[in-house]
């Protein structure tokens, strides 16, 4: 049963197995991609386009909730923060 649905997602009724393992590295990559935005501070669910410092904005304030919270040190707290600095000055 684990087959047929991962064969469904690729899009296949009977993939090969590289296609298969393909999709699997990619759906693990989007993963990691969205741990990686959760550690800068933005959040998982973007519902609408914000402008740039809207965006901005909202990652630092989410930042300084979560180390208000105790929920990051302060190690934690600072390197997404150089993080969207540098982001800013690129843009």
């Amino acid at each position: 049963m684990g087959l047929v649905r991962a064969g469904e997602g690729v899009g296949q009724k009977h993939p090969t197995i590289w296609k298969l393992i393909r999709k699997i590295k990619n759906e693990v990559a989007a993963d990691l991609e969205k741990l990686a935005l959760n550690d800068v501070g933005e959040p998982f669910n973007k519902r609408k386009k914000l402008g740039l410092t809207q965006t901005t904005e909202k990652r630092l304030k989410e930042l300084c909730t979560r180390i208000q919270n105790d929920e990051i040190n302060v190690e934690d707290f600072l390197k997404p923060i150089a993080h969207n600095i540098r982001k800013r000055c690129n843009d």
